[in-house]
């Protein structure tokens, strides 16, 4: 007779074999993201498009997560927008308070300024809800058919 206990230890042995797989996956589909994120980013002088970085991949008990990151300074101004009334200063502020018009590489939107090359940021026009669903059900499918 199977106890609570016995179906317990089941599970965890299962969760325990299941997450190295995820982990694997994680990292091919990491590459695969940053890989897009890349190819995604504004060229000005290549230093941005080639920052893209993947973080170990972190387990706590049966999750695993990856983060990709730029770690350039004004990536985050690129994928986030400037707000004008936080950085009254910054250049591309000053260029918008000069010339009264759209600048012919930075845009006005929601608020924020962007590059032209980038409204919205890059990550955002790949990490859409129906990706992110996609993406879920082939890590999932490609560690069940393991088993």
């Amino acid at each position: 007779m199977t106890t609570l206990t016995d179906l317990a230890n089941d599970f965890q042995r299962l969760a325990t074999s299941l997450t190295p797989r995820i982990q694997s996956e994680l990292e091919v589909e990491a590459r695969s993201l940053r890989d897009i994120f890349a190819k995604d980013t504004p060229v000005r002088t290549g230093r941005l498009q080639h920052s893209w970085r993947i973080r170990k991949t972190r387990r706590s008990g049966t999750i695993a997560s990856v983060t990709i990151l730029n770690p350039i300074s004004y990536g985050s101004v690129i994928e986030f927008g400037l707000d004008e009334q936080q950085y009254p200063h910054h250049p591309w502020v000053v260029s918008f308070a000069k010339e009264k018009q759209k600048s012919k590489k930075i845009v006005r939107k929601d608020g924020k300024i962007w590059s032209k090359y980038a409204v919205g940021g890059i990550t955002s026009k790949t990490l859409t809800n129906s990706y992110i669903q996609n993406l879920t059900r082939k890590i999932g499918d490609s560690v069940l058919k393991g088993f």
